[in-house]
């Protein structure tokens, strides 16, 4: 569970507080996401795994307080094709579109932050990987 803070995020997060640590928080294109940590303790405690999908900033914090995740990296085939795919969408302004693509430069620098790396060329096969990577982790733990 991502809670979305939007752009006021000092008010919502302080409001929030009032319930929960947050395991990680991150700023992306202007809003301001969150993921609870008694949900993500509710979960593990039930014996569950938790998948979250978040940017680097967060995966960053989650690692620090959760040195065991398994963290996966899915890189575009290319810069120019992540482009293609956001442009491909027609949901956000070019200007929204630039900031995308700024930030995704700037991820991929971090990548070395990560245990596994999948391109995301095919999706069906980078799906396939991800889910080996997954069920080699849980056998191991």
């Amino acid at each position: 569970m991502r809670l979305l803070f939007g752009s006021d995020f000092h008010g919502n997060i302080k409001a929030y507080h009032r319930f929960s640590e947050l395991l990680e928080y991150a700023e992306f294109v202007g809003n301001y996401y969150g993921t609870p940590m008694d949900k993500v303790e509710e979960l593990r405690n039930q014996g569950k795994n938790v998948l979250l999908e978040i940017e680097v900033q967060g995966a960053i914090q989650v690692k620090a307080k959760v040195p065991d995740a398994l963290t996966i990296f899915i890189v575009p085939p290319s810069m120019e094709e992540l482009e293609k795919r956001i442009r491909g969408r027609k949901s956000e302004a070019p200007e929204v579109v630039a900031k995308r693509l700024e930030k995704a430069s700037k991820e991929m620098e971090m990548v070395g932050q990560y245990k596994f790396v999948v391109c995301n060329d095919d999706p069906k096969l980078a799906a396939s990987i991800i889910s080996l990577i997954i069920k080699r982790h849980m056998e191991m733990a």
